[in-house]
């Protein structure tokens, strides 16, 4: 059997850690190991994670540093063949593993791409391919294309709705601490060096659109920091870019307009 390590950091979430570790211990797939990375949280969470009994569940500790660097620790410590993300205000079907190593059994994949559905409002995700509801493989002859779709869109940026083959996730390496775009950068490096990646329609995630998130808390401090997070980003995709031999005044132009877009977004 294929063993799959999922990783959760954990930074004060003691109102929704348990329902995500519930539908991970709870998985139809069995033979999965559960990497919780508590991030120096100053709440209750590591209570509620201690509550559960069940010895596939590791816990780590390491001072607040940051999804990023939380997940990094989490992929150091994996043992499975495979790895995925899930945020800890977050959740999966419960039968979500079992259907992507069904998938990655089936067609060979090193990376499968799945959809989310926002909570409350049961919002769906974008299906990533327009009009495909059936699997589409991206071989070395259709990198292009991904490409383009990276460049010019996010509906790849994220790492919460795939489930990756660990030797492609190591290769990655960021040099700071990143609140903005480190998803991003991380699956540049690995649809590059992926051979074969599956894009599916299947909604397996259950995405809580938390006000109270980090990611939702507008402090002027951190949108200083969002934004030059953005900017080096911004400059890491330029070598993608070339790296891809997609270098023109095209793809620079919708580097830009994003670049923009987002800054005005920040400051708005």
């Amino acid at each position: 059997m294929i063993k799959v390590s999922v990783v959760v950091p954990v930074y004060n979430a003691e109102n929704y850690i348990k329902k995500c570790i519930d539908s991970l211990v709870n998985q139809t797939y069995k033979d999965i190991e559960i990497i919780i990375v508590n991030d120096g949280s100053t709440d209750n969470s590591l209570e509620v994670i201690r509550k559960f009994d069940d010895e596939r569940i590791k816990i780590i500790h390491q001072q607040n540093s940051g999804v990023y660097l939380a997940r990094k620790k989490g992929i150091e410590t994996a043992t499975g063949e495979y790895i995925m993300f899930v945020d800890s205000d977050d959740w999966i079907e419960i039968t979500a593993i079992e259907i992507l190593i069904n998938y990655i059994t089936m067609f060979d994949a090193e990376i499968v791409k799945f959809r989310e559905i926002g909570e409350p409002d049961k919002k769906k995700s974008p299906l990533i391919i327009e009009n495909n509801t059936t699997p589409y493989i991206v071989n070395s002859d259709k990198k292009t294309d991904l490409y383009k779709m990276l460049i010019t869109t996010y509906k790849l940026n994220r790492l919460t709705d795939e489930i990756v083959k660990k030797e492609l996730i190591e290769c990655e390496r960021i040099d700071r601490r990143l609140n903005q775009g480190e998803d991003a950068l991380v699956n540049y490096e690995i649809f590059t060096n992926a051979k074969k990646i599956l894009i599916i329609s299947d909604l397996l995630y259950h995405y809580n659109k938390n006000p109270n998130s980090t990611t939702n808390i507008l402090e002027l401090k951190k949108i200083s920091q969002n934004i030059n997070d953005v900017f080096y980003v911004y400059k890491r995709k330029v070598e993608y870019i070339k790296k891809w031999n997609c270098y023109n005044n095209s793809t620079i132009k919708e580097l830009g307009l994003g670049l923009v877009n987002f800054i005005a977004g920040e400051l708005l």
